[in-house]
């Protein structure tokens, strides 16, 4: 199904959450699966991942993150979590967070030698209204040509966090538009999909980021399947 492959921005996330995650991502950076990988600087990430990142021909990508631990239970749970952590304790307010995410970018020049080539951010946390302004300001400050937004909108909308991200990116849009990023047309996670074969029958001549996290057997084993 490569002939797919012109329709899609296939982004790997969270390089640097695991060593063997980072294997993984490696490995199908190697057989050319990938287009985008998204580093975690502050996570597990060493000079030889990092210099074979270098040498390949993906897009490397900083992925902010709040540097909070809100990964289990549902998407209402985790929102419900995150809503509590910004308004009571002040660890992720938005000046915290700006000082926070300036400091991962100045990180990510030491580690690369070099700017990333997009942004985007653990668990979609940018498309929060307040943080949305934060990597608009930082995209804008440090030249980066990418943003994770989708220009026409949320792909598969069909589950709780994506209709979620639907909704902020209604609101985030006008803000998007003053600025000259460039991004996807559209925006869909593997894991929101359905019928993965049906929605790759689909797809139009319009780009869709398609996001994978190949520490997840069954995402990795999807792209070796279907790339």
């Amino acid at each position: 199904m490569a002939y797919l492959r012109e329709n899609l921005i296939i982004s790997f996330d969270d390089f640097g959450k695991s060593r063997e995650g980072n294997q993984k991502i490696l490995e199908l950076v190697r057989w050319k699966k990938a287009d985008r990988v998204a580093v975690l600087v502050n996570g597990a990430v060493n000079e030889k991942e990092i210099s074979e990142l270098l040498n390949s021909e993906v897009k490397i990508d900083l992925h902010l993150d709040l540097g909070i631990s809100n990964e289990k239970g549902d998407a209402l749970r985790r929102s419900f979590l995150f809503l509590f952590y910004y308004f009571f304790f002040g660890k992720i307010s938005a000046g915290k967070v700006e000082k926070d995410w300036e400091e991962q970018m100045q990180k990510f020049q030491i580690l690369f030698g070099r700017n990333p080539d997009g942004l985007n951010s653990h668990q979609y946390v940018h498309f929060f209204p307040p943080y949305f302004k934060i990597i608009l300001k930082l995209g804008e400050k440090y030249k980066i040509s990418y943003l994770r937004f989708g220009k026409n909108g949320i792909a598969e909308n069909v589950n709780s966090i994506s209709g979620i991200l639907n909704g902020l990116w209604k609101r985030n849009n006008s803000q998007f538009q003053k600025f000259s990023f460039d991004s996807s047309d559209f925006l869909v996670s593997y894991n929101w999909i359905r019928d993965f074969p049906s929605f790759l029958e689909k797809l139009t001549s319009e780009k869709t980021e398609l996001i994978f996290h190949p520490e997840r057997e069954k995402e990795f084993e999807a792209i070796k399947k279907y790339f």
